[in-house]
C-alpha cells in the first residue's frame, strides 16, 4: 500500500506475529540453559573459624621451684588479635603449610592455594577460613586436615602448633553452579528482545492485509469491514464509486480475501 511508506507498528507486529516472538524467546532460554549446564563449573565451599588462644596467667614460682615452661602463645587479647591478622597470610601463602595440606588431602598444591581464603575478623582474635574445591569431599577434607595440623603437628614455624584452635565445627560444604541458575532468565530476556526484532522485521517484509485493523494501523483510510461472501467485480466497483462521492475520500483500499494484497484506487 502506497501510504505505508515502510512504517511498522509495534502493536500490529505483536498482534500478527506473536507466535514467532514466543518461539524465539523459548528457544533462546532453553539454549542458554543448556549451554550453561555444559560449561558451568560446579564448586563446593566450606567455612571454618579458628581462634588464637591467650596464654593462661602463670603463677610466680617459689624460690625452690623451677620456672614455668616457655609458651609461644600471646599473653593478652590484643597481642592475640595482632597475631591473628598475620595468620591470614600464613594460611594462604605459607609453602610448608600448603604442601602439608596438599599431601594430607590428596589435592594439587596449586588447587589448595587457589581455594583458600582467610580473613581476620576485625576487633577479635578469630580468623575465618573459606575453602572452595571441586568436590564435597575435598572441601570437607581440607578443614579436617587443617584442624589436625594446627592443633597437633604444624609444619610451619610461622604457625606454631596450638597457636590456632578450631572454633567449633566447620560448616557443611555448599554447592555452587555460578550463573547456571539465572541462565534461563537471561536467555529468555535476550530471546524476548530478539523475538521483538523478528516480529518488527516480519512486519516490514510482510505487506499483506490480514484484517481491517492492519489498514487502520497504518493509514487513516475508510475501511469497509464485515463484507463477506462471494462478491463480483461489479459489487466492489460500486462500493468504490460510492465511497469516492465523499470529497474527503481520495483513496480506497479494497481487500477481497484475508492475506491478499490490497488494491488501491486513487481518486
Amino acid at each position: 500500500m502506497a501510504d505505508r511508506q515502510g512504517a511498522t507498528s509495534g502493536t500490529t507486529a505483536i498482534r500478527r506475529f506473536w507466535p514467532v516472538g514466543l518461539v524465539v524467546a523459548l528457544v533462546c532460554g532453553m539454549s542458554a540453559a543448556w549451554a550453561t549446564e555444559q560449561t558451568a563449573e560446579t564448586t563446593w565451599t566450606g567455612q571454618g573459624q579458628y581462634i588464637v588462644p591467650v596464654a593462661p596467667p602463670q603463677p610466680v614460682p617459689e624460690p625452690d621451684e623451677p620456672p614455668p615452661p616457655v609458651t609461644e602463645l600471646p599473653t593478652n587479647a590484643y597481642d592475640a588479635g595482632v597475631l591473628a591478622r598475620t595468620y591470614e597470610l600464613v594460611l594462604e601463602e605459607d609453602t610448608l603449610l600448603l604442601d602439608a595440606l596438599a599431601e594430607g588431602t590428596g589435592m594439587d598444591r596449586d588447587d589448595v592455594q587457589a581455594g583458600v581464603d582467610a580473613v581476620h575478623v576485625l576487633g577479635t582474635r578469630v580468623v575465618r577460613v573459606s575453602f572452595r574445591a571441586a568436590t564435597e569431599d575435598e572441601a570437607r577434607g581440607y578443614f579436617e586436615e587443617l584442624s589436625a595440623l594446627v592443633t597437633a603437628d604444624s609444619p610451619s614455624p610461622h604457625l606454631p602448633t596450638g597457636n590456632l584452635v578450631p572454633l567449633g565445627e566447620p560448616t557443611e560444604p555448599e554447592i555452587s553452579t555460578g550463573l547456571a541458575g539465572a541462565a534461563p532468565l537471561v536467555g529468555g530476556a535476550v530471546g524476548l528482545l530478539l523475538g521483538w526484532g523478528a516480529m518488527l522485521l516480519l512486519e516490514r517484509l510482510d505487506r499483506r492485509v490480514l484484517a481491517a485493523a492492519d489498514v487502520r494501523a497504518v493509514a487513516a483510510w475508510p475501511v469497509l469491514d464485515g463484507l463477506v461472501g462471494d462478491r463480483d467485480e461489479a459489487f466492489w466497483e460500486s462500493v468504490v464509486l460510492r465511497a469516492r462521492h465523499d470529497p474527503q475520500v481520495r483513496r480506497v483500499a479494497v481487500v477481497t480475501a484475508p492475506g491478499a494484497r490490497p488494491a488501491v484506487v486513487d481518486g
